[in-house]
């Protein structure tokens, strides 16, 4: 399949694909994905199934959300039993979700706390209605479920000292990669020693501030490597860097393969 955004309306921040709710499946069903999909996956399993993520085979409670990486691959199988989910194929920008803390290809058990399956609903009622602004609507509520699980994560995140001070720090720093970020102005701005920013940075994210930065910076180059015409120079400077080697000896570091390489694998991926 070739994923194409539907449009290019600046008010539509998440491009919903395909949605399906109460999905269900025979007791001996199984699928391997093993490259996963070109776009974004959040599954919500409705009961219980086994997952395997890099070759570690783990139970999936009913009510566990999992939002899958690009390209990122599993398996499922049902525990004997019918099973039964619920699903978004999408695309949207890495940044903003990263600055929502939204984790990515591990399961988060909601606990009954809100139902992934009511905006899901709407998602796919919405994407197969005659709606003439159904491409919004879809975004807003695929956004709406993003921001409810951000919320429900960090509320189960301990609560350390300047934590709310931490996350928008953070927020501003995916939102705006390409600005000189440094630890002294960071931590001033918290009225904490460079030391003790860092340390409770740390704790709360379980990255340092520093490699957050270069992370923040490299999640910006994959967008524009992948939705832009520009040169590699050009998404360098764009991201915060004045070398295009620095962003390119960053970018392997993270990635494993160079800026170059990551374009034509994306380009591969989506023909």
């Amino acid at each position: 399949m070739i994923y194409k955004k539907a449009t290019a309306r600046s008010d539509i921040m998440f491009s919903v694909y395909k949605a399906c709710f109460d999905s269900r499946h025979s007791p001996d069903f199984s699928v391997n994905r093993s490259v996963g999909y070109p776009c974004y996956l959040l599954l919500f399993a409705r009961t219980s199934a086994y997952f395997t993520f890099e070759e570690t085979e783990m139970l999936i409670k009913p009510g566990t959300i999992i939002i899958f990486s690009k390209h990122s691959p599993y398996i499922c199988r049902s525990c004997g039993t019918e099973y039964t989910d619920d699903w978004v194929q999408f695309d949207g920008s890495r940044i903003l979700m990263d600055s929502w803390n939204i984790p990515f290809d591990k399961p988060v058990e909601t606990s009954g706390v809100f139902n992934a399956s009511e905006y899901i609903k709407l998602i796919s009622d919405s994407l197969n209605s005659d709606d003439s602004s159904k491409l919004q609507t879809c975004s807003l509520l695929l956004q709406a479920l993003l921001i409810k699980l951000s919320d429900f994560v960090n509320k189960e995140l301990p609560a350390y000292p300047h934590r709310r001070e931490l996350i928008e720090l953070r927020k501003e720093i995916y939102a705006f990669p390409e600005k000189d970020w440094r630890i002294e102005t960071l931590s001033d701005r918290l009225n904490l020693s460079p030391v003790y920013f860092q340390k409770l940075y740390k704790k709360q994210f379980g990255i340092t501030c520093g490699t957050d930065i270069i992370v923040s910076r490299v999640e910006s180059g994959k967008r524009l490597l992948c939705e832009s015409s520009m040169n590699i120079y050009e998404i360098a400077f764009a991201c915060g860097y004045n070398s295009d080697v620095h962003f390119s000896r960053q970018f392997k570091q993270v990635t494993g393969i160079t800026p170059s390489e990551y374009r034509r694998l994306m380009k591969n991926g989506r023909n």
